[in-house]
């Protein structure tokens, strides 16, 4: 072999070289396509496996949904069915009629029990006294069986007058009379030593002045003009602020609009009410209303001027109200007398924070003792009784609620001589406790059944139908009325609404307005039927047992089935416990059923937080003033064992 030159050897090495370096090349190439291609595949296994885990996701979603569709179905299913068997057994195992809703229709010829010798006037007092106390012990010293139909029998002639009939009421009525016009003379006197002190700067409204003029000039005239309703809509146009509606109280305005309003009650003007029309005798009370309405000043003003009666007495002449059965259409009634109540109420609602003012105790009492004595009071409770069924006139309406609104503001109007609600009743020179005890509190509770439970007793597994805006307000206010009631003489209302044909009532009408409640919200009305339950059974064990009586859900449960926040609120937790408190204390029945729907430690350490508070009297709705705070010790020990 020949010998390499250096140079030919060099060559050969850079030849090698460049030889490995191109196949090194190809190698790196194929290394990095096979790379490549792993990771595509990887990639692809990945979108894959991502799309499949995404579809199982979707198809269990799916699954669940339909799954909790079906339980849900499954269960409404299940508490219908529940509910149904309910209401088979409570009808298998009680009498039905003991616990439907009754008719509220009164008794063309009054019933007659013949062993309790007691007058029935309606069916639910009829099936109220057939399951009352008095008539189960009666039946027990009976010595042979009898039906009930044998037992009840029409009632004798001399018993089938009316209550109003009486002669307790009538002597009332009689006596009333009397001291209304001992009333009268002291509120004119008052009338004299107002002017004497008045000595008020008159403000400068030239409109209002000269609306004011030509409204004395019509007065004047032998007849009414024609423009009257043209002035009266200038006045009201001209009431713009508080310092309007003073200018028009100073100027003479409200005693001119009285004047208007008792035209036809004037001797020398006999016969001219038809000449006032509808329309402006509603507008002038309107005006009078506008004028007292949140301003206290003007309030005062029309009690200490005896502008107060003249009002009350033309509500009693024309508050006639037909008697039961009869046809008349009280429409017409309602449209002159519905906003007569009204001033009256918004008089005294705008004075009852001042009324322990020495300057007013005394006026306002002359007002209370008034309509008490008038017997304005009674005529409103005979239109009350003699309502069957939903309102839907305005005039019925207005009149309802006017009634409803001055009852609360003549019981808020007496508060301030309340120093203990558990103390035997207040000092009471008005009688107005002995008009409510003898009227059954102003039959309220007709009222509100006759307008809620016409059609029958509600199946609680519907929702109840919604209630017209004023259906609620008048239960409201009808509700704040018992409340108000109760804080002047518990026992009475106690006694009043555990009486027999009205307990029925009671029952009916707060268990459905509690079901209404639960459905809709109405936190007023809600607030008031809680403190009306407590004050109801509160030291009370005839009234603490009613609660768990009738058919489920009683009032019990209606209670202890309230939204959560109503324990766990604060606010709303002082509102609820204290009337659960009143139920259960020292009533072992009452305490099982509450155990089984809330525990009772949330009422343990609700007393155990007000033993360490310091009460406040003067808070009505205040747990001292809803149950007595000598008891609260005895009570936590109770509830705690």
């Amino acid at each position: 072999m020949p010998k390499l030159s250096r140079c030919d050897w060099r060559g050969t090495r850079l030849v090698r070289r460049q030889q490995e370096r191109r196949r090194g090349s190809a190698q790196q190439v194929t290394v990095l396509e096979f790379a490549n291609d792993v990771c595509a595949c990887c990639r692809e296994r990945e979108r894959k496996l991502e799309a499949r885990n995404t579809a199982i996701q979707l198809s269990a979603e799916e699954l669940e949904k339909r799954l909790q569709i079906k339980r849900d179905e499954s269960s409404r299913r299940y508490d219908q069915q529940l509910e149904q068997k309910k209401e088979k057994a409570a009808v298998s195992t009680r009498h039905l009629s003991s616990e439907d809703a009754p008719s509220i229709n009164v008794y063309k010829k009054m019933k007659w029990c013949s062993i309790c010798h007691v007058k029935i006037i309606s069916e639910v007092y009829m099936l109220s006294h057939l399951r009352g106390q008095r008539h189960q012990e009666a039946l027990a010293t009976l010595e042979q069986q009898q039906e009930p139909s044998a037992l009840i029998v029409e009632a004798p002639e001399e018993q089938q007058g009316s209550a109003r009939d009486s002669p307790e009421l009538q002597e009332r009525l009689r006596a009333g009379r009397k001291r209304a016009k001992k009333l009268r003379q002291r509120m004119a006197s008052r009338v004299r030593e107002l002017e004497a002190r008045t000595s008020a700067q008159i403000m400068s409204r030239p409109k209002l002045q000269k609306a004011l003029r030509e409204l004395g000039r019509q007065l004047e005239g032998s007849e009414l003009s024609a423009h009257l309703d043209r002035t009266l809509g200038e006045i009201s146009r001209s009431l713009k602020s508080a310092e309007d509606q003073l200018c028009l109280c100073q100027l003479g305005g409200v005693a001119s609009l009285l004047r208007l309003l008792l035209v036809h009650s004037e001797p020398s003007l006999t016969g001219r009410r038809k000449s006032l029309p509808e329309r402006t005798f509603r507008l002038a009370v309107g005006i009078l209303q506008g004028v007292c309405a949140g301003n206290t000043d003007n309030c005062r003003y029309f009690v200490l001027s005896n502008k107060f009666g003249p009002v009350v007495d033309l509500v009693l002449q024309h508050l006639e109200v037909p008697e039961p059965g009869q046809t008349d259409d009280p429409v017409s009634t309602a449209l002159l007398c519905g906003p007569l109540l009204g001033v009256l109420a918004t008089v005294l609602s705008a004075l009852a924070p001042t009324a322990a003012e020495p300057s007013l105790q005394q006026p306002i009492a002359d007002c209370i003792s008034y309509l008490a004595c008038t017997g304005v009071l009674d005529q409103v409770c005979k239109f009350f009784n003699s309502v069957t069924g939903p309102t839907d006139s305005h005039g019925c309406t207005q009149l309802i609620m006017g009634g409803v609104n001055l009852l609360v503001a003549v019981t808020a109007c007496m508060h301030h001589r309340v120093k203990d609600v558990f103390v035997e009743g207040i000092d009471d020179p008005s009688s107005l406790i002995t008009v409510l005890q003898q009227t059954d509190l102003l039959g309220l509770l007709q009222l509100l059944y006759a307008m809620l439970l016409h059609d029958g007793p509600p199946r609680h597994f519907f929702s109840p139908p919604t209630l017209p805006q004023h259906t609620l307000a008048i239960a409201t206010a009808a509700m704040k009325a018992l409340n108000n009631i109760a804080i002047l003489n518990l026992r009475m209302m106690q006694a009043c609404l555990g009486a027999e044909g009205v307990s029925l009532e009671f029952r009916h009408v707060v268990g459905y307005l509690l079901w209404y409640c639960s459905h809709y919200s109405s936190p007023d009305l809600l607030q008031e039927l809680i403190l009306a339950v407590g004050y109801f059974c509160v030291l009370n064990t005839e009234n603490q047992v009613f609660l768990q009586s009738g058919r489920n859900p009683t009032l019990l449960q209606l209670l202890c089935g309230l939204p959560f926040q109503y324990f766990s609120n604060p606010e709303l937790t002082r509102l609820l416990f204290p009337t659960l408190v009143a139920a259960c204390y020292r009533q072992k029945e009452n305490s099982a059923i509450l155990q089984q729907e809330i525990s009772p430690r949330l009422l343990v350490a609700f007393l155990q937080e007000n033993l360490q508070a310091i009460p406040d009297s003067n808070d009505f709705t205040a747990f001292c003033n809803r149950f007595p705070q000598t008891k609260w010790k005895d009570a936590l020990q109770f509830f705690s064992s």
